[in-house]
């Protein structure tokens, strides 16, 4: 069965493998999948910079994003996404654990990028079709053994990831250090858009962003 990023094979191929690997990885190796997000993060900036002409620094993609932003080269919203997922990839480099949960959602916020990116550069008719998260793979159930052998017990149902509350949401905010908890409201939590809140902490992280392009 395609997985989620499999629609970007023919545009954009290294995306499409870095997200087939995250989404193979989620349940196996929560560090070995937390590596393929943070390939698609750095992919995605590369591509934006060669297509809009901005210096790429290497590891430093604070600077191209500002850059990117301020050149209008991405919306208010998509700038809030990579900066987040810029900021989880930083403490990954730093060995900082992520939780299930928490790669789920950084799995979330790239396919939105990619989506958006697909949609802006890819050349296509693409529409959004939203993510769907991986099945858990279950066992295949052990053939019965002789009667003079204990049975094993049998494998335990798939438990899907229970989606985050917003206080788990804002704990993993505020545990990668920051304002950043913008991002939380603008994509997740829908009827908080438009109050002053958003309002206030949106525009907390686009004055450092054009601080940075300054």
């Amino acid at each position: 069965m395609p997985g989620n990023f499999a629609f970007l094979r023919g545009k954009f191929p290294e995306l499409a493998d870095d997200g087939e690997k995250a989404e193979k990885y989620l349940y196996a190796d929560n560090e070995v999948c937390m590596f393929f997000i943070s390939r698609i993060f750095d992919n995605v900036v590369k591509i934006l910079c060669s297509i809009n002409g901005v210096k790429n620094n290497g590891d430093n993609m604070a600077g191209p994003l500002a850059e990117l932003f301020k050149n209008k080269a991405i919306d208010q919203g998509i700038f809030l996404v990579l900066e987040m997922m810029r900021i989880f990839r930083n403490g990954n480099a730093h060995n900082k654990d992520y939780s299930l949960n928490e790669s789920l959602i950084l799995l979330q916020l790239s396919h939105i990028v990619c989506e958006w990116l697909m949609e802006t550069h890819g050349g296509s008719n693409y529409r959004r079709k939203g993510y769907a998260v991986p099945p858990r793979e279950i066992p295949a159930p052990e053939a019965k053994p002789p009667a003079t052998v204990q049975k094993p017990p049998a494998p335990k149902p798939a438990v899907k990831p229970a989606p985050m509350s917003d206080k788990e949401f804002v704990a993993l905010c505020a545990k990668n250090n920051n304002g950043h908890t913008a991002l939380f409201y603008a994509t997740y939590n829908k009827k908080l858009q438009g109050t002053e809140t958003l309002k206030r902490l949106e525009s907390k992280s686009v004055t450092k962003a054009k601080a940075k392009a300054s």
